[in-house]
């Protein structure tokens, strides 16, 4: 019976949980394209502006794309899809605690759950920060 009960709560919040962000509306942002085109410019600015044979400085050519941008893309996607993993394990977890009702193996279960995805969420964060780190140090 209760494991029933616990199926008939768990499935849904679940489902629930994996189809709100995609209920929720994005917001796009229009800019102008001269804006567009000031906002590239000044980007390349500064001190990162190249000297030609006159003397005069040119502004750098803004990153059209690349390897690098490709793999910080990808990293960022799979790192959300892992955070987004994690703490729907944590909620399970809690919620796995929750109707434990006093079982030891259940209430176990449960703590190893929410630890193993703290773990990874604590994995998935560093990891992140390495392959940035070591991307905007490449050449």
């Amino acid at each position: 019976m209760l494991r029933k009960l616990r199926n008939l709560l768990i499935i849904p919040f679940v489902m629930g949980a994996l189809i709100t962000p995609a209920l929720v509306p994005v917001v796009a942002h229009a800019t102008p394209s001269n804006m567009e085109s000031n906002i590239k410019a000044d980007e390349c600015g500064g001190s990162n502006t190249n000297l030609n044979t006159s003397g005069s400085a040119t502004p750098c050519k803004a990153d059209s794309g690349g390897l690098n941008t490709l793999l910080t893309h990808i990293i960022n996607i799979f790192s959300v899809l892992v955070g987004a993993i994690a703490v729907i394990m944590i909620v399970i977890g809690g919620f796995r605690y929750v109707i434990s009702s006093g079982n030891d193996q259940a209430v176990s279960g449960a703590k190893n759950t929410i630890i193993f995805a703290l773990v990874g969420l604590v994995i998935v964060a560093l990891a992140q920060f390495i392959v940035h780190f070591v991307i905007g140090n490449l050449p």
